[in-house]
């Protein structure tokens, strides 16, 4: 996460409001690689009061494979 930069706002309602918004600001829902970089932002989730977020998650592979 090292040169990663993350905007978190607690009024967006919606998994697609989330997307648009990201997109507006040239990035993209955050998407975890590891354990460490979940507990990392779910931290400063938890620093200003944020319960809850949406994040990005893609299937690398196809399913049953």
């Amino acid at each position: 996460m090292a040169g990663s930069s993350f905007i978190i706002h607690p009024w967006i309602s919606s998994f697609n409001e989330s997307v648009e918004f990201c997109k507006s600001q040239g990035g993209q829902l955050f998407e975890p690689r590891n354990l460490d970089e979940i507990e990392e932002v779910a931290s400063k989730m938890k620093k200003f009061g944020i319960a809850g977020a949406f994040v990005g998650i893609r299937e690398m592979g196809v399913e049953g494979e």
